[in-house]
């Protein structure tokens, strides 16, 4: 069974999806515990005049944010490359089947 998603960039009613997503992939992949004012501070910043960052989501046919991917345009505290990408565990696949990781 194939599965539809559709890549669109992050809109405000997002923010709440993209902050759970900052605080999984920090703990993932930093084992940073930030608090939820600090993600949220961070990926208000993409919504920003001008933005500090640039958010798409991937959706799927039931209309639900499965994963996200960002452009920054500075460094994070938490993160070393300016980039991120977190893939809910339920909807992943690819090469060695390391559902849910983030880079």
């Amino acid at each position: 069974m194939a599965s539809h998603y559709s890549i669109r960039l992050a809109t405000e009613p997002d923010i709440e999806t993209l902050v759970d997503f900052t605080l999984r992939e920090a703990a993932e992949a930093e084992r940073e515990t930030l608090g939820i004012e600090q993600a949220t501070t961070g990926v208000r910043g993409g919504f920003a005049t001008p933005p500090l960052s640039t958010y798409w989501v991937a959706v799927a046919a039931d209309a639900s944010i499965v994963a996200s991917t960002s452009i920054v345009k500075e460094w994070s505290n938490f993160v070393e490359a300016p980039y991120s990408i977190m893939v809910l565990p339920s909807t992943g696949s690819g090469p060695g089947d390391d559902h849910g990781r983030s880079t």
